[in-house]
């Protein structure tokens, strides 16, 4: 379970870095795809990682623009705070529209395995970004 909780993570992590860094209208149909598939395969009905994916763009296509001045330390606090809330609606909407048990126990588990992870990940990324 641990490992399927880490790639999880690993996976809204990934989102939310491309939407900042790579944002691209071709995105919208790779959050569909992503969004369908996660939905199907979790929750057997598509749903609530559509919908919070999508909405997610929508919102960073609207402050992109307010972003670019931000320092490296304030846009990982944002990063963090969009990851949280990406997991928050995400178990709220399965919950309205799935059924799906709402634990708040989960819900602090993949923050903090969210938390522990990204730091590594964005170091990463910047390092394959210089090759």
């Amino acid at each position: 379970p641990l490992i399927n909780i880490f790639f999880y993570v690993f996976i809204h992590i990934l989102i939310i870095y491309l939407a900042f860094y790579y944002f691209n209208f071709i995105l919208y149909f790779v959050y569909l795809f992503y969004g369908i598939f996660i939905d199907y395969f979790l929750l057997n009905q598509i749903g609530p990682h559509l919908i919070v994916f999508i909405s997610l763009l929508f919102f960073i296509a609207q402050f992109k623009k307010y972003m670019f001045n931000l320092s490296s330390k304030k846009i990982f606090i944002i990063t963090i705070v969009i990851m949280y809330l990406l997991f928050l609606f995400e178990m709220i909407l399965a919950q309205i529209i799935a059924n799906y048990n709402f634990e708040f126990i989960k819900f602090i588990q993949l923050c903090l395995i969210g938390t522990l992870i990204l730091y590594p990940f964005i170091l990463i990324c910047s390092k394959i970004e210089k090759i």
